[in-house]
């Protein structure tokens, strides 16, 4: 376990320093001649690739090494996930390159030409949007395969993924799509949506097992939830914030009495072999 959390520490580290701490130093060297949308602009490019994204990824690799389940074809079919997933994130990239309606930013200053943070953006996000696809496909592998009940550490780093996923999802709806709806009515939207959707994914992997994470997806989309309606509308994450927090609050009891029951099988355990 001690070893799971040291690599997803890890791997949440590189991600920070090699996309915000990155793009932050770009920001400052090349500035904003132009007086476009900046860095601070987007909060998908601060609170997303600053916060959400290391959480994220972090989490995952942590509950992916936890496990270390996957056979031959996880592997085989995480790699061609990962692969589609690159290919998709190219053409993304490419559309904002050749369309003539592209939102100009500071990276972007004109149609048709990336500037070197531009560039460098577009690299980084080819590949964590394949690295995430690579390491959800191998969480669902793990879901499948997996016999016994959840540990703690198991439905933390779970709820963790799902809480920087979709705070992360959700600053991006507002960020692009915040000029169309009202940012409440699209975030309520948004995490009805991710929250159907994440139940599926796992009930597609493991119906019997899954059960157990119900909770901690709850926790992690409605906690979501509530930051980004305090980000994005003061007003209204007043209201649901309490919410969040006594939800997160019955969690966090939940996880301590298992974690407790944990430490008590091993202690009786202990005293069994001594005898």
């Amino acid at each position: 376990m001690k070893r799971s959390i040291f690599v997803g520490i890890f791997s949440g580290l590189i991600v920070f320093f090699s996309g915000f701490a990155v793009m932050y130093l770009l920001w400052i060297r090349i500035g904003n001649p132009l007086n476009l949308p900046g860095f601070f602009s987007y909060k998908a490019a601060t609170i997303g690739d600053g916060i959400c994204l290391p959480i994220m990824i972090g989490s995952m690799v942590a509950f992916n090494h936890r496990n270390k389940t996957n056979g031959v074809l996880g592997r085989k079919v995480s790699l061609v996930l990962m692969l589609f997933a690159s290919l998709v994130a190219v053409g993304m990239q490419a559309s904002w390159l050749l369309r003539d309606d592209t939102v100009l930013n500071w990276s972007i200053p004109i149609q048709h030409h990336f500037n070197v943070a531009g560039w460098y953006h577009s690299l980084f996000f080819i590949v964590i949007f394949a690295i995430v696809a690579y390491q959800m496909c191998g969480m669902w592998f793990v879901l499948r395969e997996k016999q016994a009940e959840y540990c703690w550490f198991e439905k933390v780093t779970y709820m963790l993924f799902v809480f920087a996923g979709a705070l992360f999802l959700f600053m991006h709806m507002v960020d692009d799509y915040g000029h169309y709806f009202k940012a409440s009515v699209l975030l309520t939207l948004s995490a009805a949506g991710l929250l159907i959707f994440i139940i599926l994914y796992n009930r597609t992997a493991n119906v019997i097992v899954s059960k157990e994470l119900l909770p901690a997806t709850v926790m992690g989309i409605v906690s979501a939830y509530s930051a980004s309606l305090m980000i994005c509308m003061a007003a209204e994450g007043n209201i649901v914030i309490a919410l969040g927090g006594g939800l997160c609050a019955c969690f966090i009891w939940r996880v301590h009495n298992i974690y407790q029951r944990y430490l008590d099988d091993n202690i009786l355990l202990h005293g069994f072999i001594q005898n």
